[in-house]
């Protein structure tokens, strides 16, 4: 139901977010389990390479989540823009919306998307002190 009532800019932001959030989790997972094939036999080259490898990728991957979050908040903030207009205009004697009835929708958007950029900030904060960690025992 909420789908169906969501502007057409927050349904395409929903829509990238799950992309960027499968594309973050799979180029976490595969570093991560690089990183655990390179700690069993360590050789110092490799292990360097892999390093900055993978520093490049969660790099580009806290960008991607930075400008998520950026985007996040200018649709979020037209969305609330839009709620509160949409609540001046309804003030007509036939129907009598109530704030949270309005607010519903903005809100469940900000708590979808902050929950999903919490996970994945999770994941990105867990595949980096792996990283940290056989970067310190190689040096």
């Amino acid at each position: 139901m909420l789908w169906m009532i969501l502007p057409p800019q927050t349904k395409l932001f929903f829509l990238c977010l799950f992309l960027m959030a499968i594309y973050t989790f799979f180029s976490l997972a595969l570093m991560y389990l690089q990183s655990r094939s390179a700690a069993r036999k360590p050789s110092e080259p490799l292990l360097n390479s892999l390093r900055l490898r993978c520093l490049r990728r969660i790099h580009n991957l806290r960008q991607l989540h930075f400008m998520f979050f950026l985007l996040f908040g200018v649709i979020l903030t037209d969305d609330i823009f839009r709620a509160f207009r949409d609540y001046e205009y309804s003030k007509m004697p036939l129907s009598e919306p109530t704030a949270a009835g309005i607010a519903d929708p903005v809100l469940a958007f900000a708590y979808s998307c902050l929950i999903i950029f919490t996970a994945l900030q999770l994941l990105q904060w867990l595949v980096s002190s792996r990283l940290e960690n056989i970067a310190s025992t190689s040096e």
